[in-house]
C-alpha cells in the first residue's frame, strides 16, 4: 500500500454526498421501472451504473446528483473510488437482470432482485451503508492482491 492511500487498488477520491445522492436517484428509478413495468428504465439503470465503474467519466445520474449536493452546499466528504466502482458494477449486474426479467415478463422474479438491489440503494442513499464496498473490502482481506510478481 503506498503512503496516503486507504484503498490498496487506487488512491482515487469520491465525494460520498455525491454518492448517497446518487444511490437514493437510482433507487427512484428502479421503482418508477417495476411500478410502470418499464424494462428499458432499469437498462438504462444498468448503463448508468457501468459508466460508473468502467469509465473515467461522470455517468448522468451522478452529474444530476453532484448538482443537487451542490445546492444544498454542504463540505465534501471523501472516500475511496474503488469500491464504489465494484459496487456499481454489482448494481450494473443487478440493474441488467431486473430489465431483461421484465422485458420476459417475470414480474415477480424482476421484483425479488429488485427488493435485494434497491435495498442496497436505500442503505447507502440513506444511512452511508454501501453492501458492495463491505463485499469489495471482505474480497480484498481475504485474497491477497499483489501489483507484481516479485522477482528472484
Amino acid at each position: 500500500m503506498r503512503y496516503g492511500y486507504s484503498c490498496p487498488i487506487s488512491g482515487s477520491k469520491v465525494d460520498q454526498r455525491v454518492v448517497r445522492a446518487t444511490s437514493l436517484l437510482s433507487a427512484l428509478l428502479l421503482g418508477v421501472s417495476l411500478v410502470c413495468d418499464w424494462w428499458w428504465l432499469a437498462a438504462f439503470l444498468a448503463g448508468d451504473f457501468l459508466v460508473r465503474a468502467y469509465s473515467g467519466r461522470e455517468a448522468l445520474l451522478s452529474v444530476i446528483a453532484r448538482v443537487g449536493v451542490r445546492l444544498f452546499g454542504s463540505h465534501a466528504c471523501w472516500e475511496d473510488r474503488a469500491p464504489k466502482k465494484f459496487a456499481a458494477s454489482l448494481g450494473a449486474a443487478g440493474s441488467l437482470a431486473i430489465a431483461l426479467l421484465l422485458a420476459a415478463h417475470l414480474q415477480g422474479a424482476a421484483l425479488v432482485v429488485a427488493a435485494i438491489l434497491g435495498g442496497c440503494m436505500l442503505l447507502e442513499g440513506i444511512f452511508g451503508l454501501c453492501v458492495g464496498c463491505a463485499i469489495y473490502r471482505w474480497i480484498n482481506v481475504s485474497v491477497p492482491f499483489q501489483f507484481a510478481p516479485e522477482r528472484h
